[in-house]
């Protein structure tokens, strides 16, 4: 029974269009977006639209990739108090947000963002975003988007 179970694994990655160090970077980053802490400032209750969200956590924190190879993203108050992150980061603070202002919880969604390097590559996760009710918000314009999903973390996984 290993036999074809090891059979059958080996088919299916050999058969992925993503290797399996793209799934270990994968998994990586959903790591890093589990057990965060809920957070509320009073004023996330008047934040009842996306666009008021958007517009709140763009005037407290700016993104900057470099922070990318971090091991832990950080709980949404920590990265308002640096001031800056990563998509993650944008992510997270805009799951917890809506959380108070429109009492929505939210999945966390890591896409392939960049869909010809994703072909050409082999493809990874390389961006997040949100999703709630089937629609995918990208928290750095508060905007529906439309990309492909590849691994998603319900709101009790990251909070």
């Amino acid at each position: 029974m290993k036999k074809y179970t090891l059979i059958f694994i080996s088919i299916i990655l050999l058969a992925s269009c993503h290797s399996p160090v793209d799934y270990v970077k994968d998994l990586n980053l959903v790591n890093k977006a589990e057990g965060h802490t809920l957070w509320h400032n009073p004023e996330f209750d008047t934040l009842d639209t996306y666009e008021k969200i958007n517009n709140w956590i763009l005037d407290h924190i700016v993104y900057d990739e470099s922070k990318d190879d971090v091991k832990k993203w950080g709980n949404p108050e920590d990265t308002v108090k640096l001031g800056y992150g990563t998509c993650l980061d944008f992510a997270i603070l805009f799951m917890n947000i809506a959380y108070y202002g429109m009492n929505q919880e939210m999945d966390l969604v890591c896409v392939e963002f960049k869909e010809s390097r994703a072909i050409e590559a082999g493809g990874y996760v390389d961006h997040t975003v949100v999703r709630y009710n089937g629609k995918y918000i990208e928290p750095q314009t508060g905007e529906e988007v439309f990309y492909t999903g590849r691994y998603s973390l319900k709101f009790s996984d990251i909070f």
